[in-house]
């Protein structure tokens, strides 16, 4: 007789399941690899991320972190042109992606395409309300636009997803030093240092509003303060 299968038992369907489930599993080397990338980008090291990003593209072709990543690397290294080019040729595939769409932002803004790349992070935020970090990014570029009620509205968007997050209330006091509102700005800039006392912008950022309030010495203490925790940054900015 010819042997059966056991009851209940379909081996075929459970051998395609394990099948599926192993080639949906991630790829432990793109995960190091991106990772490897990742830190070289937070380093400047632009040429070796680029070179790192491209062999996960040799893996995985499509895979958006590294398109997105290798996008930021090409901006880095002054290949903005080539970024966007990399962007447009792969947004049109997948045109709701927020990594890819945020990344376009990225670019834009870097080389001072503001309203252009307003509309990339508003597309993004499209796919995520939520996102505080787009929020704090839309709010930089209508900073940069001087569109400071609109500024302010973005920046609390964010503080109100994450009241933790030291750079949107840096947003905010700008917003408010913009809108001519220096008490307000100057409570910001306090806010930000109670989360990071570290954060040398704010305490420029207080020096500036003490300068514009015509109080010349305390603005000297914070930009003294200032160019202490960062002087390559700072120093230029005060000559």
């Amino acid at each position: 007789h010819p042997a059966t299968k056991p009851m209940g038992v379909d081996s075929e369907r459970i051998e395609s399941e394990i099948d599926e489930v192993l080639s949906a599993a991630p790829d432990p080397r793109i995960e190091n690899l991106l990772d490897k990338a990742d830190k070289l980008l937070e380093k400047d090291e632009f040429e070796a991320a680029l070179a790192t990003f491209e062999e996960v593209m040799a893996i995985c072709p499509g895979n958006e972190e590294a398109i997105a990543g290798e996008a930021n690397a090409l901006s880095g290294i002054g290949r903005s042109e080539d970024a966007l080019a990399l962007l447009d040729e792969w947004l049109p595939k997948t045109p709701t992606s927020l990594i890819l769409l945020e990344a376009k932002g990225d670019v834009l803004a870097g080389i001072g395409k503001l309203y252009s790349a307003l509309e990339a992070y508003e597309a993004a935020l499209a796919q995520d309300h939520e996102d505080g970090v787009l929020w704090n990014k839309k709010g930089e570029v209508l900073l940069g636009l001087k569109k400071y009620e609109d500024s302010l509205s973005a920046f609390n968007e964010a503080v109100e997803l994450d009241e933790r997050y030291a750079d949107a209330w840096l947003g905010i006091g700008d917003s408010f030093f913009g809108l001519g509102k220096f008490d307000e700005a100057y409570k910001c800039f306090d806010k930000a240092l109670e989360l990071d006392e570290n954060l040398s912008e704010a305490w420029f950022k207080k020096g500036s509003v003490l300068e514009a309030k015509g109080r010349w010495g305390g603005a000297l203490q914070f930009y003294e303060r200032a160019i202490a925790l960062d002087p390559e940054y700072f120093e230029p900015r005060l000559r």
